[in-house]
Formats: C-alpha cells, structure tokens, sequence
C-alpha cells in the first residue's frame, strides 16, 4: 500500500505527460506482479465496488475518537474532504504493517460480502495499521471514490519500458475484458503472437503545414483539395471478425466509438483504412472539444451517442482485401474508399469530398477563406498521383490553415509563477467588457522578453488593486491582441464561452480600453450570437 500511496502521491504532482509515465515506470519496476495488475486496473477505471459509505466511514470515526460532531464538521469544513477528514483525525496507529496493494484489494472485497458489524470492526482494525495518507487512500477505496484515472497511452507507454512488449500488443490486450483477480501479469507481457502482428497499425500518412503560397505546389490540376475539419486522426483495420481503431499513438479506441465499429462491420475483411473521427452537429463535423470529450469517456451510454453521434471520414485505402496498395497512385487508392462509403447504408461513415482547383489556384485562395462559415479550419491538398507514406515531394499531403482570428483584450489579474515547459514568467488573465463590469476571457503564460517582463512588473506596481497570495487584480487599462482560432461554448465559465488555442499576440500600449469591443460582440460574431 505504500507503494502505491507513493505512485498516487507523484501522480497527483503530474497532471499530465512524461512526469506520470515516470513515475508509472519507477512502480511497475519495484512492486509484485499482482500489485502492478491491481494498479492498471484502479488507474484505468477498474474501481471495486463500494463496500460503505463515506458517510458511515465518518459516523465511525467519530464514535473512536469521540469529537463532537461540530468539531468534526468544523474539520470537513477546513480540510474539504471527508474521506481525508476522517483519515487525519483518527489518533496515530498502533502498529504498523506493510500490507501489499493487491492484499488490501482482497480484503475489501471480503469485508464487501461481511456483516456490518464486522465491516465496522475490519476497517477499524485496518485504521490501526495505516498513517494518515494509507488511511486517505483506504478510505477512497473502500467508499468508491477512487477517482484518479490515468490516460491509456500512459499506462501503455510505462509498461512497454518495464516489458518490451510493443505499445499495439498492450492495447489490444488491455482492450480485451479482463479483471485483476484473474489476470496476470505473464498474460500482459508476454510475446506478441501472429493474430495481434496482423492488426499492427500502419504508419500514418505525413501531413504538413503548407506556409507558403498555394501557387508554390505548382500545377493545380495535378492536386485535388478537401475540407480540413477538427477531428482525432484514426487508422481503420477490419481483420477477421473485428474492428481495430487505431490512433496516431497507438491507442486502440474501439470500445469508446461502438457506432463506428457496426457500421465497419460490414467492410470486406483484411481492409485497412484512413480518416479522422468527427461528432456530428447538424449533420456537419462539431469541434474539437466533442470528439475530445468522447475519447475521454470511460463507459459510451446510448444517452452519450445519441447527443455525440461520431462519424468516420474516411481520407484513404491502404490495405484491400488483404492487398497492400500504399503504392498504387492516390486517383485510384481513393476509389475503393468511394465504393466502401456507397455500399454501406450508415450516417456514421462517409467518404471524404474532394474539389477540383480548377485552372489556377485564385478560387482556392477563397474557398480557404469562407473555411470557418461551413464549420471547417483549413484545407488539405492531395497530389492525385502520390503514394502513402512516400518520400517523395508529391506523396506529402498539405494542410494550409485558415488565417486565425484577432481580438483586443484588457489585462484583469496577474500572477507571477513558472511552469516548466515556458520557465519563469507571469500568466495574464484577459477580459472583454459585459453589460456593468470586465468579465474574464481566458488565461495564459506570455513569453517573456526583458520587455515583456519591465512592462509587466511596472504595471502590476502602479496600478495593483487587490492581493490574492501571487495573484494581482490590477487596474484594466493594459490592452493586448489576442490571436485564437475559434470560439466554443462553455457554460462552466462565467464569460460562457472559451478561445480555441489563444495566444498572446502583441501589446497595444496606445489603446484606449473604451475602444475595445464588449465580449457581446465575440459571442454575436463567432458563436451565432448565444
């Protein structure tokens, strides 16, 4: 247990990114087999039940220690959390011994079936062996609130380090239904076996970033152009029976779109496609943050595809009926999409559109523009000859973005601090004007320059209005350019919407605050006017 009070610990440190596979790593290379299983399974969701209440957990607690229950309340009000509540105010254990995780997992799962009388005398035995922190985490587990989860290609990326097995091979198996009870660890790790190399995905086709003219491509007649929309890029592979969908890093995602895997059911076998998967809004592709908040979901309710029904745009046919054709010409690889796409009857999969250029490239210049007014962020450019996964200039597929969108907004607080990836710095909460007062936009970390940092600092010593620890609430007279791609709405935020990836752009140290425009206008003009 303390093991993994140690993993959670840092985990907790880590909200994200190399931190966590770190510390994943570093545990499943000194705990047993049996506690690496119980540890995947908690941090994927796999909670056991809930044996009692965190409310009878504090009725116990103060029956042992015998506070009142005023002062126990006064205590949650402090502290903020009951389970931790209780964890701090129980007096120190008497003894104290190393029990391993998987261990304290069976007991739970005996005192589940026990009377209440022995749960009450179990977990109170159980306090008595654990400090302060165990009995936080004992107390999660034994009321279901366990809530810690990490992202599967965290967990998938830690455990290829510590076993050598490929990241596939770990997700297809960690895919499969599975409890830590029966599991083992040999099973997880062991060799990939022929079945599991015939799902491997495939590389991905490059996209770059065309930051050049669309003239520099040359011909337009050589290319042909599609809608860029915001979506998670994914590689199809329909083998056997089955359904594979597979992300750029190697998580295998099939669960979470169960929509998309019936309508693929019906392809023909040993066929690999490529596209991205979008939720339907109006029957046109939604934003980033719907499909996000898809692959984010631990269990797809019939509730949860009904409000984000998922489509697959498939973009490219890479294996056909077991025949690899990355190497036949792009004209002729988007034709088998096309006959997929017209021989199955379903609103989840569709065949990307491709538009001709036509003789010059004037027509695209602005078609590119009018992207965000049908829901889209860019264009692709395809070379209708090219190969998948070529080397070659013509085999690159382009993406060329629409230009972003720019917004004036007033500094509202600063707050001094770093984070690791920018260093030291000061992270700027902006705002716009809303009916009586400023009301705040977004925050951000700007870059900083010596300027940057002088400006800044005398702002914050001149015109600071309240303290709140190290952050400022200064005088709004401070004015940048914000640039931003687009605008979603949030009604978790008190300007009821967010900036999709704002940065700052410029300061507009000569700008009046009266001239700028009131966040009504932002809503009116990029979000239909909510």
């Amino acid at each position: 247990m303390r093991q993994f009070h140690e993993l959670v610990r840092q985990l907790e440190q880590h909200p994200d990114g190399d931190g966590r596979v770190k510390a994943l790593i570093r545990y499943f290379h000194s705990a047993s087999d049996q506690d690496t299983i119980w540890a995947i399974a908690l941090l994927s969701g796999k909670r056991p039940k809930r044996v009692v209440s965190i409310n009878q957990l504090s009725s116990w607690a103060i029956e042992i220690t015998g506070f009142p229950l005023w002062l126990f309340k006064e205590s949650h009000r402090q502290v903020g959390d009951l389970a931790e509540t209780v964890a701090r105010l129980l007096p120190h254990p008497k003894s104290r011994e190393d029990i391993s995780l998987a261990e304290w997992l069976r007991l739970i799962s005996c005192w589940g079936a026990a009377a209440f009388e022995e749960q009450q005398e179990s977990i109170g035995l159980a306090w008595d062996q654990l400090d302060a922190d165990e009995r936080y985490l004992l107390n999660k587990l034994v009321s279901g609130g366990f809530r810690l989860r990490v992202k599967p290609v965290d967990l998938i990326q830690a455990l290829e380090v510590v076993s050598g097995v490929p990241q596939y091979v770990l997700a297809i198996r960690l895919a499969e239904k599975w409890h830590p009870q029966t599991m083992t660890l040999k099973w997880l790790t062991e060799p990939e076996t022929p079945e599991e190399a015939r799902v491997k995905p495939m590389p991905f086709h490059p996209i770059q970033t065309l930051n050049s003219d669309l003239s520099s491509l040359g011909n337009p007649e050589d290319w042909w152009i599609e809608e860029q929309w915001e979506g998670i890029p994914v590689q199809l592979i329909r083998q056997d029976k089955r359904v594979y969908l597979w992300t750029t890093d190697h998580q295998l995602v099939t669960p979470l779109f169960p929509e998309t895997e019936e309508a693929c059911s019906e392809l023909p076998k040993e066929t690999v496609l490529e596209g991205i998967l979008v939720v339907l809004q109006h029957d046109k592709p939604g934003p980033l943050d719907q499909i996000q908040s898809r692959m984010d979901c631990q269990h797809v309710t019939r509730r949860i595809i009904h409000d984000k029904p998922v489509c697959f745009i498939v973009k490219d046919c890479l294996v056909w009926k077991g025949k690899n054709i990355r190497n036949v010409p792009f004209s002729q690889r988007i034709q088998h999409v096309q006959s997929i796409c017209s021989s199955i009857d379903s609103h989840f999969i569709r065949c990307s559109l491709l538009k001709e250029p036509g003789p010059d490239w004037t027509s695209i210049e602005d078609h590119l523009a009018a992207a965000r007014e049908r829901h889209g962020v860019g264009l692709e450019l395809k070379q209708r000859n090219g190969n998948h996964g070529g080397e070659s200039i013509a085999d690159v597929w382009w993406k060329k973005r629409v230009d972003p969108l720019l917004m004036e907004m007033v500094v509202l607080y600063v707050e001094w601090g770093g984070r690791k990836s920018t260093g030291p710095g000061y992270e700027l909460t902006l705002g716009l004007w809303d009916v009586d007062a400023f009301v705040p936009v977004m925050k951000k970390a700007i870059g900083m320059t010596a300027e940057d940092m002088d400006r800044i600092k005398d702002h914050v010593k001149e015109h600071t209005l309240e303290r709140f620890g190290p952050v400022r609430q200064v005088v709004p007279n401070l004015v940048y350019t914000i640039i931003f791609e687009g605008v979603n709405v949030s009604l978790r935020h008190k300007s009821g919407i967010t900036l999709k990836n704002p940065r700052i752009h410029e300061c507009k140290e000569a700008m009046d605050v009266a001239d700028l425009l009131p966040l009504s206008v932002l809503k009116k003009r990029f979000t239909q006017g909510i």
